[in-house]
């Protein structure tokens, strides 16, 4: 786990993105620089505006921005989690406005897992991690992402299952 200022000021990223040209890019908006880094929602909207726009205009692949999942319990980390989620939202829904990256760049909710993080405390303090439930919808929601950033439809998608299944059953004939 990398901090944004981390990963814009390494440029290890954006370099091994551009030279592995990954078809698709995964981001997760970053909970430890809002709560353990005590960036301000403002700043960290800031850098991933900044990450976002470097990966869309020095590579190819698609990018999926996975928002921050609320945590129950923390009211003020909490509203400062909605500010950076609104404002990733609008950067993302503006960003989709251009023609030359509309096909590119999609976002992830995850407000519905708010209720399925676990506190616990580890060798950094306090960690918060999703309960076994949190992590399959957060399965399922990264899933859904992924496939809508890929531009797979459900037809396809079920088309290349029973394509994957055919196969695996003829290896085995």
């Amino acid at each position: 786990m990398f901090s944004v200022n981390d990963i814009l000021s390494r440029g290890g990223l954006v370099a091994k993105i551009k030279n592995v040209s990954y078809e698709t890019v995964f981001l997760h908006v970053g909970l430890q620089d809002l709560h353990w880094l005590k960036t301000t929602p403002e700043d960290l909207h800031n850098k991933y505006k900044q990450l976002i726009y470097k990966l869309l205009e020095t590579t190819n692949t698609r990018i999926c921005v996975s928002q921050i999942i609320p945590i129950k319990g923390y009211p003020y980390l909490n509203e400062r989690i909605q500010q950076v989620n609104e404002m990733m939202f609008s950067l993302i829904s503006s960003i989709r406005l251009t023609y030359e990256y509309k096909k590119r760049i999609f976002t992830s909710c995850n407000d519905n897992l708010a209720n399925l993080m676990t506190r616990t405390v580890g060798s950094h303090g306090i960690e918060l991690t999703l309960s076994p439930e949190g992590k399959r919808k957060m399965w399922l929601l990264v899933k859904d992402s992924l496939q809508r950033t890929l531009g797979l439809n459900r037809d396809r998608i079920r088309k290349l299952n029973i394509s994957r299944n055919t196969n695996k059953n003829r290896d085995y004939d």
